[in-house]
């Protein structure tokens, strides 16, 4: 049976893949994140990014052209960041848990976000979150903007994303606040500008969370990132 509802469920035994507080270590440091790019250039250098008491900063606001986030695969190695990350089985059910605060950030169209959430279950159905100053929204198949919710993303919440059958729902401190059909992105990476080298909504098990897009920029801080099935 399918579970929807208006408080997220209760799962046991979190995947922990970025713990901020009270480590004060960097995602890369803890083995379940790495920061990168999704274009063949690499990283590049005016991305910051530091550890504070409450998570870490990534920033990447010096220019539009700039982006950069985490990740939980490496697309290179053909691998996960940690090994054991689980399946992602969306007719089982998982719920995706993270504490994030955006900073600010610059945008110049309506459907782009210089922080976006990606997630994709094993079968690569998934949804893609944009976040906004003051809302978060999804990505339609055709990447334009779709279901939006009013709220202040610079306030730190604590999100769960839990995904079930055919559909996603976002809460912020436990209160649904978003939901929507799941999406199966059709997307050519060697026609993005830049050219991606490989196609993040066709990897199974794949998460990222940041800059994905030369259209915006932001700086933003992260506490905390786990997978629970």
């Amino acid at each position: 049976m399918l579970w929807y509802g208006a408080v997220p469920p209760a799962r046991a035994n979190p995947f922990i893949l970025f713990q901020g507080t009270p480590l004060g270590t960097l995602p890369v440091e803890q083995g379940g994140l790495v920061l990168g790019a999704l274009d063949a250039a690499g990283l590049p250098t005016p991305t910051r990014e530091r550890g504070i008491p409450g998570g870490v900063t990534v920033d990447t606001d010096a220019a539009e052209a700039i982006y950069a986030g985490y990740f939980n695969y490496n697309p290179l190695g053909n691998f996960f960041i940690n090994p054991d990350f689980p399946n992602l089985d969306r007719q089982q059910g998982f719920t995706l848990e993270f504490q994030v605060m955006l900073d600010r950030s610059t945008q110049h169209r309506q459907d782009r976000a210089g922080l976006n959430l990606i997630i994709i279950g094993a079968d690569t159905y998934g949804i893609e979150l944009g976040f906004e100053s003051d809302a978060i929204f999804a990505q339609s198949t055709a990447f334009e903007r779709a279901e939006s919710v009013t709220i202040d993303t610079q306030v730190a919440w604590n999100y769960q994303l839990t995904v079930l059958g055919d559909r996603y729902q976002l809460f912020a401190n436990s209160e649904l606040i978003l939901s929507g059909q799941l999406r199966n992105y059709l997307f050519n990476p060697k026609a993005n500008q830049p050219p991606l080298f490989f196609n993040p909504y066709m990897t199974p098990g794949f998460i990222f969370l940041g800059d994905n897009t030369s259209s915006a920029s932001a700086a933003f801080t992260l506490n905390h990132l786990s997978i629970s099935k």
